[in-house]
């Protein structure tokens, strides 16, 4: 397996270490509920925030470009709230969130991900 698909293989695992095993010492991971690009461990720690509010989250993943070391990835996250978002009771709402996850990848690791997803949009489904 290459490291993308151990990528989401880690994310529907719900296995935070074989996530951050993935990336480059200095591999970053970001998306619009990241206040700055995250490393190491607080990779998985995110992660975690995900696994933990949706405990059956899966990417449907519809399209992989690559080309020179970048692979970008449209997906559409699905999942049912049935646990804590952030200290959020669960809602019990289905997801069904569009979005795109960009990667930089230099000998055969991560260097970086860039995720992109409406919040506005999550947090409807969530019933925020």
């Amino acid at each position: 397996m290459c490291c993308i698909e151990l990528y989401w293989a880690a994310w529907h695992g719900h296995d935070a270490q074989a996530l951050v095993s993935l990336y480059a010492l200095d591999g970053v991971y970001q998306d619009p509920l990241t206040d700055k690009p995250l490393k190491g461990m607080a990779i998985g720690t995110h992660a975690c925030t995900f696994w933990e509010a949706l405990p059956d989250l899966r990417f449907a993943l519809t399209e992989t470009l690559r080309a020179d070391g970048l692979i970008a990835v449209t997906w559409t996250l699905n999942g049912v709230c049935t646990g804590m978002w952030q200290g959020v009771p669960p809602s019990g709402r289905t997801i069904c969130l569009p979005g795109a996850t960009h990667f930089q990848i230099v000998q055969r690791r991560i260097r970086s991900v860039q995720s992109y997803f409406d919040v506005k949009t999550l947090l409807e489904q969530l019933d925020f």
